[in-house]
């Protein structure tokens, strides 16, 4: 498994969806719209395996208890 290599601006998106557990939420604590976060987590997950996790269900998942 590789891990892709992100731009710090992928990290802050990807962060803030996790934090947020919404993409309206994180797209606006961003100011980017919802169809660029939804780019950004694309080109970060370009591995294809799910090792960085954006997605639909990446909006309903919360932090870890």
């Amino acid at each position: 498994m590789s891990i892709p290599d992100l731009t710090l601006r992928q990290l802050r998106a990807v962060r803030t969806l996790a934090q947020s557990g919404s993409f309206t939420k994180a797209a606006a604590a961003e100011h980017i719209s919802q169809s660029v976060l939804s780019r950004l987590g694309a080109v970060g997950d370009e591995a294809g395996d799910g090792a960085v996790g954006v997605g639909k269900a990446a909006a309903s998942v919360g932090p870890v208890r």
